[in-house]
């Protein structure tokens, strides 16, 4: 009975890491396409702005 429940919380443990590093590399790329998204809005914002007047 001891020895089940100890499997069970492992493969509980283990899934819980694989989805916590899911969610960090979501979150990961999320912040990486708001960064690139942001500078690129920013470069072309000042560009647009140096071509305009």
């Amino acid at each position: 009975m001891n020895s089940t429940t100890d499997k069970k919380l492992k493969k509980r443990s283990k899934r819980d890491i694989v989805l916590l590093y899911a969610l960090v590399i979501i979150i990961l790329i999320v912040l990486y396409f708001a960064v690139k998204w942001s500078i690129d809005n920013l470069l072309f914002r000042d560009f647009f702005k140096s071509y305009k007047f």
